[in-house]
């Protein structure tokens, strides 16, 4: 096995990993308590807020 397989495998199980998180979590609940506590405003170079759950 090369240095580049293994990384390829590794970064694999990682996604996948991270897929099997986002279908177990429901994150509605999370996303509506992150949303009331979020002000959602503009930057100061006028660019759109990132959304609240990504800041998580």
């Amino acid at each position: 096995m090369s240095f580049a397989a293994y990384d390829v495998e590794r970064r694999t199980r990682k996604g996948s990993f991270y897929a099997q998180v986002d279908t177990i979590i429901d994150w509605n609940p999370i996303s509506a308590i992150i949303d009331k506590h979020y002000q959602k405003e503009l930057s100061a170079s006028g660019e759109k807020p990132y959304d609240g759950l990504l800041l998580f």
